[in-house]
């Protein structure tokens, strides 16, 4: 279910960090197999942290799905699943916990749906999450930022899920006359597939009900564990507007920070040149940094 790395390296800047683990959650239809992934672990790792990344449902390639569906934008089971595993093998650690895009709402909700455990929690990172699925899939539906285009690919990505486990989370629900197999694949942009697939398999009346369940928007309030956003102005995704939110919590609450770098695009953040970027981003050094940051000041 979830990549394991636990190659602790030499401490970074000479920190005693003591037991630390990164539990890292990827964005949608990605998996520790990814490189923005691999890059944090990498850096994490060599910087005296444990790792760990969620293998979201369907997204391994060489790995069969037991389950009659694929993960969802918002559910928590998994990522809570595998927290509770990091939390049962290693019952001392300080747990850092981080999302991208995706993968940074599911981490929200997760932080705000367990304040049972918040005292094992130093530090919430979520990166270039979109915060409100229901605002969210109308802009994406927009040319602005080419978002329309971005939308194609996502939802053909989610396509080709679908048909690496037909057999096990398509195939079921055609027979059962639950889903319209020509719709499916007939869906152009993700509001339709999810009209036509997934609110239904989650069980779901509506897509915006489905969309609503998603959202971590309306769970802010409930976050009790330091967090930090960060949202790049020029993130195709995600515009300003759906960041708001965060902006207006980040003024009333003082362990909650928004950092709004002008350029990073959506999980981009590449240093160096154009034609040869360097491997590590500007994003996987300032994760470090507030990791450290936190440690420092909450231990």
């Amino acid at each position: 279910m979830f990549t394991y790395c636990c190659e602790n390296c030499d401490q970074s800047e000479g920190l005693d960090l003591g037991d630390v683990t990164l539990a890292l959650c990827p964005g949608i239809c990605n998996s520790s197999e990814n490189t923005y992934i691999r890059s944090c672990v990498w850096l994490a790792c060599h910087s005296g942290f444990r790792c760990a990344a969620l293998n979201h449902i369907g997204t391994l390639n060489n790995v069969q799905v037991t389950s009659s569906r694929l993960f969802t934008y918002g559910g928590t089971a998994e990522y809570a699943a595998m927290v509770s595993k990091l939390m049962a093998l290693h019952p001392d650690t300080k747990l850092i916990l981080i999302g991208f895009s995706m993968g940074g709402n599911i981490v929200t909700k997760y932080i705000a749906e367990c304040p049972f455990t918040a005292n094992r929690f130093t530090l919430g990172i979520s990166i270039c999450q979109g915060y409100d699925a229901v605002q969210g899939a109308t802009l994406l539906l927009q040319w602005n930022g080419l978002r329309r285009l971005y939308l194609y690919k996502i939802t053909e990505n989610m396509k080709k899920l679908l048909r690496s486990h037909y057999d096990k989370v398509v195939l079921p629900h055609v027979a059962s006359g639950l889903v319209d197999e020509k719709k499916l694949w007939s869906s152009t942009n993700l509001l339709s597939l999810d009209d036509t697939y997934t609110r239904k398999v989650n069980g779901f009346n509506t897509v915006e009900e489905y969309y609503e369940f998603c959202s971590c928007r309306k769970l802010l309030s409930e976050i009790s564990v330091p967090m930090v956003f960060i949202n790049s102005v020029d993130d195709p995704l995600v515009p300003n507007s759906l960041w708001e939110i965060a902006r207006k919590y980040a003024e009333e609450k003082p362990d909650m920070l928004l950092i709004t770098p002008k350029h990073g695009g959506h999980l981009g953040f590449m240093e160096g040149s154009f034609f040869r970027p360097n491997s590590i981003t500007w994003l996987d050094r300032l994760i470090i940094e507030l990791c450290n940051a936190a440690l420092k000041l909450y231990h």
